[in-house]
C-alpha cells in the first residue's frame, strides 16, 4: 500500500499532500526554496474495485437476548466511502507520525473536493493546525512541477 523514501527527512520541513480516493503523495520541502521531494506514496486499491466486490451478499443481523426481536444492520455509508474512510485514516496517521517526530511543521493539502473534507476530518487538531493551506484539485498525477505550481511561492 506504501512506498517509502529512502532519502532521511529534514527536521521541520513544510509536507504537501496530493491525494484523491484511491491515490496520495507525500512531498516535502525539506529547506526553504528547495523543489519538492516525493516521500512516501499510498495506494487505495480499493477505489478501483466495483462497488458489488465491495459488499457482502446480505447485511449482517443484531440479534437481542434471548427470544427478542432481530433486526438487519443497515448500511449507512457504501463500501466505497467505508474504504475512504479508513484511507484517509492512514494518511492522517502518517501525517500525525512526522508532526509527532518533528519532521512536520507546516502542512499543505491539494485533494479531490470530496476526499479534501475527509482528510481534513481525520486529521488530529495538533496536526490541523499546521495547514497552512488547502487546494480543492484532483492532481495525483501531476508532475512536482505542476504541484509546485498550484502553492505559494515560498513555503
Amino acid at each position: 500500500m506504501t512506498r517509502p523514501t529512502a532519502q532521511p527527512l529534514n527536521r521541520g520541513a513544510t509536507w504537501v499532500v496530493a491525494a484523491d480516493h484511491g491515490r496520495a503523495r507525500l512531498f516535502c520541502e525539506p529547506v526553504p526554496g528547495a523543489p519538492l521531494q516525493e516521500v512516501q506514496a499510498f495506494l487505495n486499491p480499493a477505489a478501483r474495485q466495483p462497488e458489488q466486490a465491495l459488499a457482502s451478499d446480505r447485511p449482517g443481523r443484531l440479534v437481542k437476548g434471548r427470544g427478542g426481536p432481530s433486526r438487519a444492520l443497515g448500511q449507512h455509508e457504501s463500501p466505497k466511502e467505508q474504504a475512504a474512510e479508513r484511507f484517509a485514516e492512514v494518511i492522517s496517521q502518517r501525517l500525525r507520525q512526522a508532526r509527532q517526530g518533528g519532521a512536520l511543521n507546516k502542512l499543505y493539502l491539494i485533494a479531490e473536493p470530496g476526499f479534501l473534507g475527509l482528510l481534513r476530518q481525520h486529521l488530529d487538531a495538533a496536526t490541523g493546525a499546521l495547514i497552512a493551506g488547502s487546494v480543492d484539485k484532483d492532481v495525483t498525477e501531476h508532475s512536482t512541477d505542476e504541484l509546485r505550481g498550484l502553492l505559494p511561492a515560498t513555503l
